[in-house]
């Protein structure tokens, strides 16, 4: 069996979207299950601004930023305070194979549309 280029992208991305789809699991039911706790005993609740699920990015830059004050949708200075070093590693590997598995895709659909060359 050979393998060309657009096999190779293929299995890239579907290995990438597998990658996403694990980090999202792990930190939803390890840091978002643990954060969704400790913000409801100090008086915060989230279920309500979730909207389509987005607390999972919002707690990600919240637990990954160096500037919590400015964090619009959730209280950066609470997850500061209780994020935990593993949070800390799931939130790195969630933000990371998102944009591994997000940039190669958008770009493999637009060099299969025909607005890339090379």
């Amino acid at each position: 069996m050979q393998l060309d280029l657009e096999s190779i992208v293929a299995l890239f991305i579907g290995i990438a979207f597998l990658n996403w789809a694990i980090a999202m699991i792990c930190f939803g039911r390890i840091t978002v299950r643990y954060l969704d706790r400790e913000l409801i005993a100090q008086g915060f609740d989230m279920h309500e601004s979730d909207g389509l699920g987005m607390r999972f990015p919002w707690y990600a830059s919240a637990i990954l930023s160096n500037r919590p004050e400015r964090q619009p949708f959730v209280p950066g200075e609470a997850i500061m305070r209780i994020r935990r070093r593993k949070d800390i590693f799931l939130a790195r590997w969630i933000s990371w194979s998102f944009w591994l598995f997000f940039i190669p895709s958008v770009v493999c659909f637009l060099w299969l549309k025909g607005w890339l060359w090379f």
